[in-house]
């Protein structure tokens, strides 16, 4: 545990955040609201059984997510321009109808990893099912390095705003609990996946 302790003094969150919620070897921030009243969260962890590289692997895949991330109903490629990749997700949560978006994904090289980001365009055309609803905004990354003595550094940032008539008490009540959720999640496939890789065949 030390070795995190040691990361999470050294990597402070973006300025304005304060500390909402300690998990699974996360630590979970929540930054200012915007004028919707919706706070962006990020949090920083520390997975030493998660390697790197299959986790950054697991990250580019950008019509995978909802293989591992339970809000996300389903991905579609639309195009690619250059580096980046229009993707088309269908988004669900409790007692709320399904959002959808159009966000662009990237990947981005850091010191020691990468970056993988996303951003919603509204100037794309989407047709909606019917009864759901186009969130207005969502936007974040996932940013993975490798730790000085084992595993991976693992940072996530998301700021989303459903849109329609969900209160934004609910919104972030749902954020904090849903960000710990995912994190043990997307956690618990890379784990799986770095022991495979370990394993010699049989």
């Amino acid at each position: 545990m030390l070795p995190f302790l040691f990361l999470a003094a050294a990597i402070a969150a973006p300025d304005g955040y304060s500390q909402a919620k300690e998990t699974g070897d996360c630590t979970l921030f929540t930054g200012p609201a915007d004028d919707s009243g919706i706070a962006p969260m990020f949090t920083e962890c520390h997975w030493p059984e998660v390697d790197p590289a299959y986790l950054q692997g697991l990250l580019g895949v950008w019509d995978a997510y909802d293989k591992y991330i339970f809000a996300i109903e389903s991905c579609t490629i639309l195009k690619t321009e250059g580096n980046r990749t229009l993707v088309h997700q269908v988004q669900s949560a409790p007692a709320i109808s399904n959002r959808e978006v159009a966000v662009w994904m990237q990947k981005t090289e850091v010191d020691g990893g990468f970056r993988f980001t996303w951003k919603d365009d509204p100037s794309v055309a989407l047709t909606l099912a019917k009864g759901n609803i186009r969130s207005p905004k969502n936007e974040g990354y996932w940013q993975v390095t490798a730790h000085p003595e084992s595993g991976a550094v693992v940072q996530h940032a998301v700021h989303y705003d459903p849109g329609g008539r969900v209160p934004s008490w609910l919104v972030r009540r749902f954020s904090i609990g849903g960000l710990s959720d995912v994190m043990r999640d997307v956690r618990a496939m890379a784990a799986a996946g770095s022991k495979s890789t370990e394993d010699p065949a049989p």
